[in-house]
């Protein structure tokens, strides 16, 4: 019954950007399937976490050794975390920030991103697969060698971030600006790049994915 309390309140909330939270008690352990007003500093989670939800909590400095799933973010910020190889599957992230974290290698698979922030962070070959991204930004991030497969795409803002040998298949694209980012070597679906907003340097590097042939 908590689990189906928290889910209907974080639905009922306003939707927003992260905004940094005040007076947090400082936590150890996910002892509850509620977590509120919490912060983790430099824990190391090393056992899965299953069904939960963190309303205005911080992770700061903290090592993600084993799978989250199923769980809900509601106003959360991920900063300086160690998150590599780590699967996030089929959670919610709703106004959460994601600042700095070594993320090299991590799966957010079936998930739903919206009103959330990517800054800074290292995603080298992240695994973006069948999820959901509403009103999210992400800035300065790298993500080369990632996979971004049946990618629900709505009011994404890219802002400088490495898309170099990225892997892009079944992911809509279209009015999608991304003439700030590097895109050397992406590997991208035509169907996908039809309506993409690029620049003209960037257009030479699409242009043999089209089939068109420079003479």
């Amino acid at each position: 019954m908590k689990r189906i309390c928290s889910l209907l309140f974080t639905k009922m909330k306003k939707l927003k950007k992260y905004s940094e939270v005040g007076l947090l008690e400082d936590y150890k352990v996910i002892d509850d399937t509620i977590m509120t007003y919490k912060k983790f500093h430099e824990i190391e989670f090393s056992e899965k976490i299953n069904s939960t939800s963190f309303d205005h909590c911080v992770f700061e400095n903290c090592i993600f050794k084993e799978t989250i799933a199923n769980c809900t973010f509601y106003n959360v910020c991920f900063k300086n975390c160690e998150c590599s190889n780590s699967l996030f599957n089929e959670c919610s992230f709703q106004a959460v920030l994601f600042e700095s974290n070594h993320m090299v290698g991590t799966n957010l698979i079936n998930s739903r991103i919206g009103n959330t922030e990517f800054i800074g962070n290292h995603m080298k070959y992240i695994n973006l697969a069948s999820n959901q991204m509403k009103n999210t930004s992400l800035k300065e991030n790298n993500l080369s060698n990632g996979t971004m497969f049946e990618v629900t795409l709505e009011e994404i803002e890219l802002d400088g971030n490495d898309f170099s040998e990225m892997e892009v298949v079944h992911t809509d694209m279209k009015d999608i600006d991304i003439t700030s980012c590097k895109i050397n070597g992406i590997r991208i679906s035509p169907e996908c790049v039809r309506g993409m907003i690029v620049d003209e340097v960037q257009a030479i590097e699409l242009i043999g994915i089209l089939g068109v042939i420079i003479k």
